[in-house]
């Protein structure tokens, strides 16, 4: 930047000096032009006065004859005259001829200068354009960041947006899976209390047979030490004797194997006499086989509601799997939302600096425009007009347009298109040298700027002012 500012300061020095060499060249020009004429004025006057010298000459001739008659024959001469004539031309020869060699010599010193001037101005030109072309690939290189700026904040509004979406996306996505898990919680946990349920009432049923069946092995035992002889089924006798031997480990069978050792005693109570059987019917005690046959009935009727009840068995294994695939999901989540937020961050940080840029130029340009102008529109001591730039979206500033208002002495508002051309080119002139003020370019040409300007006018030779104080062609 510091070699940037240097060879723009190097070329407003080069230029402003060719500025001068041209106005003084204008200037010599405008006084040969006055030599020019005082000349012809002077050779008139000079005609004049050779004809008038002729004039008295011929008279002098005249007279002078009658005079200088003694004088040619005390000299020896033919005519004195003729000799003074004579000496007074070859003196007007000679002094023409030096002054045609001082011609010659001011001409050949005028053509050395040109030829250093031209060296100097070539050698100038030569080093103007390697400053051109170095402050033109500056400018390409800008215009590259530009692109490549813009280009970053298409890419990082398009990332941005296709972040957003898939963030939406897994969020759906984690608030159905969040539900189905809740949903699946819920199911498991309403499984787990109906097991719970069906366990503890089947304990309950177990703990009622086990109680019949110790009652039962009880009557087995009396009926054995009192030599009672029980009807039991053909082949059951040694399954009797078993279970009596195995009396004192009852309590400390398993269910199935203590139900499974009572059920292979199976007693004939058709063969009971009738005698017991009124007596039982007397004391309203029940059958012990009705009373088997109904405890069962509620064991088959309790593996039947364990068989109907279907539990998935794979419900921990699918919800492990169900809750993995949420943890996949919440850290592609986290890892789309870093993403967006670090996107997010770079949009604005980008957005800011162009902001930044942006109002840093218009607050310059904005304080500058309305001195310019008014030193532009000022004529006779009179103070000139005013204009001013206004912000068309002050929160968006770069996605907005600007209104550049000038209003010329003496008149009032109108619209920049209704006003004249004169008047457009100063508020123009205005806006361009407060621009300028900002950041110069390299170098900037400007053709025929004061052509709706009254040539007369007093704000022609500042435009000129400026246009030698920065770098500018005309």
């Amino acid at each position: 930047e510091e070699r940037r500012e240097s060879r723009v300061g190097r070329l407003r020095l080069l230029e402003g000096a060719r500025k001068a060499e041209e106005r003084l060249v204008a200037g010599r020009a405008t006084r040969a032009e006055e030599l020019k004429t005082k000349i012809s004025e002077s050779a008139r006057r000079l005609s004049e006065v050779e004809q008038a010298k002729e004039q008295l000459e011929r008279e002098l001739l005249t007279v002078g004859k009658k005079y200088f008659v003694r004088l040619n024959q005390e000299l020896g001469v033919h005519d004195v005259r003729e000799i003074f004539l004579k000496e007074q031309r070859d003196r007007v020869k000679l002094r023409q001829e030096i002054e045609r060699q001082e011609d010659y010599v001011r001409t050949l010193l005028s053509e050395e200068r040109n030829l250093d001037q031209r060296l100097r101005a070539s050698s100038k030109l030569e080093a103007l354009k390697r400053d051109c072309d170095l402050h033109r690939r500056d400018i390409e290189e800008g215009k590259k960041r530009q692109e490549e700026l813009d280009s970053r904040e298409k890419v990082f509004e398009e990332r941005s947006k296709t972040g957003r979406a898939r963030m939406q996306e897994l969020n759906a996505t984690k608030e159905r899976l969040e539900q189905d898990a809740k949903n699946q919680r819920a199911e498991c946990q309403r499984l787990r209390l109906q097991v719970e349920d069906l366990r503890r009432k089947l304990k309950r049923q177990n703990e009622k047979v086990r109680v019949l069946l110790g009652l039962r092995c009880g009557i087995f035992r009396d009926c054995s030490e009192r030599r009672v002889e029980l009807p039991l089924l053909a082949g059951d006798g040694a399954a009797l004797e078993q279970l009596l031997s195995r009396e004192q480990d009852l309590d400390d069978l398993p269910f199935q194997d203590l139900e499974a050792a009572c059920q292979r005693v199976r007693v004939d109570f058709a063969a009971l006499p009738q005698a017991k059987k009124d007596l039982a019917a007397r004391t309203g005690l029940a059958d012990a086989k009705a009373v088997e046959d109904q405890y069962g009935q509620e064991m088959a009727s309790i593996d039947r509601d364990l068989d109907a009840f279907k539990v998935n068995m794979r419900a921990p294994e699918e919800f492990a799997m169900e809750e993995e695939k949420l943890k996949k999901i919440s850290d592609e989540l986290n890892q789309a939302s870093q993403q967006q937020r670090q996107l997010t961050r770079d949009f604005e940080r980008v957005r800011a600096e162009r902001t930044d840029r942006f109002m840093k130029c218009f607050k310059h340009v904005e304080t500058c425009v309305n001195p310019f102008y008014k030193d532009l529109t000022s004529y006779d001591g009179f103070d000139g007009g005013s204009a001013y730039l206004d912000l068309d979206d002050a929160e968006e500033p770069y996605n907005g347009g600007i209104t550049f208002t000038a209003c010329p002495p003496g008149k009032r508002f109108f619209p920049m298109e209704l006003l004249s051309g004169g008047e457009k080119s100063m508020a123009s002139l205005a806006l361009l040298f407060a621009m300028h003020s900002y950041q110069p370019p390299p170098f900037m040409i400007l053709d025929e700027v004061d052509a709706l300007v009254i040539g007369e006018a007093p704000n022609v030779p500042f435009v000129y002012e400026n246009a030698e104080l920065s770098a500018f062609a005309t």
